[in-house]
């Protein structure tokens, strides 16, 4: 399958029974895993700007730290990936929500609603 490139979203899709909180460990042990099977990128979860009237969990908001670790414990066996949702943030908010993910991040999807 030249070509094709294996995406893994459990974390950034598994978010919405969790509130995007995860156990550290959990985590931990999903990155061991995941470095012994045949996945190109990992999607980790959501970068958006704080919401006012509620907190989603730490893998909505993606603290570069939170990013920094993963990958650390990927061993950079993975490209990792994040996801911008359209309805949380503005044109403007796009370059402050990448900022410093630079170095860890090699994709970015955006979640559009199709109206």
């Amino acid at each position: 399958m030249q070509g094709t490139k294996v995406l893994d979203c459990t974390l950034r899709d598994g978010g919405y029974y969790t509130c995007w909180d995860f156990d550290r460990q959990l985590v931990k042990d999903y990155a061991q895993v995941v470095q012994r099977l045949p996945i190109d990128v990992v999607e980790i979860g959501y970068r958006a700007p704080p919401c006012l009237d509620r907190y989603y969990g730490e893998y909505y908001y993606l603290p570069l730290r939170t990013i920094e670790r993963l990958h650390g414990w990927l061993n950079g066996s993975v490209d990792l990936a994040v996801m911008l949702n359209a309805k949380d943030c503005r044109i403007d908010d796009v370059v402050s929500l990448l900022e410093g993910c630079e170095r860890w991040v090699k994709l970015v999807r955006m979640a559009v609603a199709p109206d």
